[in-house]
């Protein structure tokens, strides 16, 4: 028994509907754990940068007088501690 157009057309549509709908349920997993890993980056770097800067502030350290911006400023972030 021979197959028909109609027949073969549609098992090739049930085929990439199955294929995309399980594409689709891992490309929403794979952007679900990318946005959770950037939330969670995001949160360590504002915690670092608050952690530094209050480090820095109990320091009372100024930069130098002769550095290209920030002079004569208290030291109390990364910014102004990389130009001291």
């Amino acid at each position: 028994m021979t197959a028909t157009f109609e027949q073969i057309a549609q098992a090739n549509a049930d085929a990439f509907t199955a294929r995309t709908e399980k594409s689709g349920r891992t490309v929403r997993l794979l952007g679900s754990l990318v946005l959770a890993a950037g939330v969670i980056l995001s949160l360590s770097g504002a915690g670092t940068w608050a952690f530094v800067q209050s480090s820095l502030a109990g320091e009372n350290i100024t930069v130098a007088e002769d550095a290209a911006r920030f002079a004569g400023e208290p030291v109390d972030g990364p910014l102004t501690a990389y130009y001291e």
